[in-house]
């Protein structure tokens, strides 16, 4: 697995966060503020 390093401006945290997580395979559903296990799927 590989990961992009970012070098952000104060309060980006949340953004960086998101593509964390993203990258192993999560998502955060901001209704119910839950952690879900996404899909993966190949493209063509």
């Amino acid at each position: 697995m590989t990961s992009i390093i970012v070098f952000a401006e104060k309060g980006d945290a949340t953004v960086l966060g998101t593509y964390s997580l993203e990258g192993l395979g999560f998502e955060v559903n901001p209704v119910t503020k839950q952690l879900n296990k996404v899909e993966a799927f190949i493209a063509y």
